[in-house]
């Protein structure tokens, strides 16, 4: 890559956005298209948008684009967003979205190409660590935002619990009873999908992945309008109307077995 791509990414991420808001940073971005904002943003939500699409993906190259297309669409859709606060969350929910219809994609790319479809086991193996962490990105996902945008910010972002009630306007009172009927549902939900507490809390040994700079910096890009891969703009496309590591965190403030 030429240098002057490299400097312009790195000038953005070297101005002052750290202490900035999501909504203060999506505001912006939204007035002037501010590459600096976009890119803190980028930086800031990144590893959750990747431990996501690699979780529910698993092959790399795919995940790669997923991880694309999800900024596409807020480069795209970031003056629509109801609630600028929550934008850690909407991130999440789109990502989930993405990586889904990517891997039915690639489920189809593959059987094509092999012409035969993979035969059916007859006993489903014990789920990869992969397979726990997709299943509770998809639980996540699911919850009404009400509920799933605090787990997202404490749990995932990891702010304090001061930070999240002024971020979504709760009282810390409101957002403990919130918090709690939150970590109730996604149990329940995780339950229901036949994964009991022994095997979620293992998760606690597989690390958050971090996010490739190439794919940083590639993200970063997308605000200036140049070339986007096919695949990208594929899985962009149609990705709306929607209704909607730390991991481990996740996992056990929901079952009871950490702190609150």
């Amino acid at each position: 890559m030429s240098a002057k791509p490299f400097l312009t990414t790195a000038s953005a991420l070297l101005r002052p956005t750290a202490g900035e808001a999501d909504a203060d940073l999506l505001a912006r971005f939204v007035a002037t298209r501010d590459e600096a904002a976009f890119s803190a943003l980028v930086s800031r939500h990144g590893p959750t948008v990747w431990d996501v699409c690699r979780s529910i993906l698993g092959n790399r190259a795919d995940a790669d684009d997923a991880f694309q297309a999800v900024f596409l669409l807020l480069v795209r859709r970031a003056g629509r967003l109801r609630m600028p606060g929550s934008v850690g969350a909407w991130l999440h929910g789109v990502a989930v979205r993405v990586a889904r219809k990517a891997r039915v994609s690639a489920a189809r790319r593959r059987e094509k190409e092999a012409g035969v479809p993979p035969p059916a086991a007859s006993d489903p193996p014990d789920p990869s660590w992969a397979e726990v962490r997709a299943a509770v990105h998809e639980a996540l996902a699911a919850l009404p935002a009400a509920y799933r945008e605090p787990l997202v910010l404490c749990y995932l972002r990891g702010l304090t619990r001061d930070a999240t009630a002024a971020e979504l306007g709760l009282s810390p009172a409101a957002l403990k009873k919130r918090l709690e009927r939150a970590r109730g549902r996604l149990r329940a939900a995780l339950v229901r999908g036949g994964f009991g507490p022994a095997i979620l809390l293992a998760v606690d040994a597989v690390p958050t992945c971090a996010v490739p700079p190439r794919l940083l910096e590639a993200a970063s890009r997308l605000v200036a309008g140049g070339a986007i891969p096919a695949s990208v703009l594929r899985l962009a496309e149609g990705a709306f109307p929607m209704t909607f590591g730390k991991l481990a965190v996740v996992v056990a403030v929901t079952l009871g077995v950490a702190p609150k």
